[in-house]
């Protein structure tokens, strides 16, 4: 995607930050290198003897096209960071900011950036509330009042009445699609066989 925006859209005068926790950070190096050589990627590490030189040397506006860092330094750099005028920030496990009283939650608000992007494969649907600081997150225009939220979908109520319950799902689920881009294994993996389950009984040791 970030590729599509420099080449085709021509979206150059900006950058874009990718924030992911510190597992993932040397594969997103490793695919902006494989996938998209052409551009000038910073990696941001928070430690105290490598901040400074980065901030000071390798993020000055028009040296870099995308940074790539942790949650960690969403904290640790705010102060920097939140100077910059980026065009897309991407949130990698982003159920990490499904708690808008964190601290993390709070400084990434405060990221300016023409777009937003969250990436997760946690199921969003188990709790309304943290679903809510998600939307939230990406559009705080249009999904400002949390309590409002909650109690257009409260499903406790409706536990016995099922009808009831599948008609505010399937409403949940109109109201998210323009939002959500749904990746699932049995689109992907078209030629996987067949699952085999093994029960095997094991007594207690």
């Amino acid at each position: 995607m970030l590729a599509y925006l420099h080449e085709t859209v021509q979206v150059r005068s900006q950058p874009h930050l990718v924030v992911g926790p510190k597992s993932t950070i040397s594969n997103w190096m490793g695919e902006f290198k494989k996938w998209a050589p052409f551009f000038r990627v910073v990696n941001l590490v928070p430690t105290m003897e490598h901040r400074e030189e980065i901030l000071r040397n390798k993020m000055k506006p028009g040296y870099f096209d995308v940074c790539v860092t942790t949650y960690d330094a969403i904290r640790i750099c705010h102060p920097d960071l939140k100077k910059i005028n980026f065009h897309y920030v991407i949130f990698d496990e982003a159920h990490k900011l499904k708690n808008s009283d964190s601290l993390i939650a709070q400084y990434s608000r405060t990221l300016k950036s023409h777009s937003r992007l969250l990436l997760t494969g946690t199921p969003l649907q188990n709790d309304i509330g943290e679903l809510w600081a998600l939307l939230n997150f990406l559009m705080p225009a249009l999904f400002q009042s949390k309590d409002d939220f909650e109690e257009w979908f409260d499903f406790t109520n409706y536990e016995s009445d099922q009808d009831t319950k599948m008609v505010m799902v399937k409403k949940l689920h109109k109201i998210l699609k323009p939002f959500l881009l749904r990746r699932v294994k049995a689109d992907l993996a078209v030629k996987l066989p067949d699952k085999i389950e093994i029960n095997v009984a094991v007594p207690l040791s």
